[in-house]
């Protein structure tokens, strides 16, 4: 008879499985349940949770477990026993950096940036997390590594870590700038924002570009228009002039003198 731990991570907030592995177990047998605690306080007891919001028992051929529901820091780091008849196994559900993960979230995360003297700064604190992240950034597209402005102090199980990175820019107004983290199993962005007041190498805004061209084709458009209107008028004028009809009733040429057109 033994204990395990199913959930190959467990993340705080979601939920964990502890199993009681038993030869010859039969769900017929009056007498099996979970407690917690040096207390052993009661959980479930032959199918029946004392608390089905937290706990669910959960029964196969070779034993009966217990599914722990959204996992808090009260509940952990404390013995869990299964009793089966006059046998009884415990397990020490105690949190440790490789099976168990708290991810950040927007009241324990704090995220600042900066821009000076051409360069983009940023820092990223993380007040509470397991285990510690290894983080990088993404300016305009190019990645760089976040590195641990101080050592990295704890908060009970969990660890209060900030990062820092910088990279000078091309242009202070427009950029983008992402932090992604790996966080035990979990790879997340924690950070996105663009800034968009773009320029090109003249200094000129790129929106104000795209007036100007727009404004300076309507004109050249309009100046091209007015030009062929006008040749179209004067040579019908040519034409007036050039033929008159003659008391025949028939049209004859008239010639101007060659420099008169």
């Amino acid at each position: 008879m033994y204990v395990t731990v199913i959930s190959e991570v467990v993340e705080f907030y979601g939920n964990a499985t502890l199993f009681c592995d038993i030869k010859n177990f039969s769900t017929a047998f009056c007498c099996y349940k979970w407690t917690r605690g040096v207390n052993e306080t009661l959980l479930t007891f032959h199918r029946s949770s004392f608390d089905s919001s937290k706990y669910q028992e959960i029964e196969n051929d070779s034993g009966f477990g217990i599914i722990i529901m959204n996992i808090t820091e009260q509940d952990v780091n404390k013995p869990y026993t299964c009793v089966y008849g006059f046998q009884k196994e415990s397990l020490n559900f105690t949190v440790n950096e490789t099976n168990f993960q708290l991810l950040p979230t927007n009241e324990t995360t704090k995220i600042s940036q900066i821009v000076q003297n051409g360069t983009l700064s940023i820092e990223t604190q993380f007040r509470k997390i397991l285990p510690k992240p290894i983080c990088s950034g993404i300016i305009n597209g190019i990645s760089i590594s976040l590195q641990e402005k101080s050592h990295p102090t704890r908060n009970g199980d969990f660890y209060n870590v900030t990062l820092y990175g910088a990279k000078p820019l091309v242009d202070a107004n427009c950029y983008s700038v992402a932090v992604n983290c790996i966080i035990g199993t979990k790879t997340m962005t924690v950070y996105n924002k663009e800034q968009k007041d773009c320029t090109d190498d003249s200094g000129y805004d790129v929106k104000t570009i795209w007036i100007i061209v727009c404004v300076l084709g309507s004109g050249i458009l309009m100046i091209l228009v007015g030009i062929a209107l006008y040749k179209n008028d004067h040579l019908g004028q040519n034409i007036s002039k050039c033929c008159r009809r003659s008391r025949t009733g028939f049209f004859e040429m008239r010639r101007f003198p060659e420099n008169h057109i």
